[in-house]
């Protein structure tokens, strides 16, 4: 796989940004579980591209820290879409 162009990974961190926002406020005004873990999803996705676009070579344990956070927000996105199966699951159930 080539390397993104920065200006992709621009618009990615502005797109994530944006719901970062969005679903922050969510996470305040309704205080629920499922719009904290996507909260958490968009902080890490933020993290990401914000590291690939200044920091591209920081690494930990020979790693780059921007790829541990793109795992640690696949984990947070696989737990909101549980949560979000679950949430529809009970809703049809009733």
């Amino acid at each position: 796989m080539g390397a993104v162009p920065e200006w992709a990974n621009a618009a990615l961190l502005a797109l994530f940004a944006a719901h970062l926002v969005a679903f922050g406020r969510l996470t305040w005004v309704r205080r629920q579980l499922q719009y904290a873990v996507a909260t958490t999803t968009f902080f890490l996705l933020v993290g990401v591209f914000s590291l690939r676009l200044w920091l591209p070579d920081w690494a930990l344990a020979g790693i780059a820290v921007h790829q541990w956070l793109r795992w640690a927000a696949w984990g947070s996105a696989a737990i909101s879409l549980g949560l979000f199966l679950h949430r529809q699951w009970r809703s049809s159930a009733n």
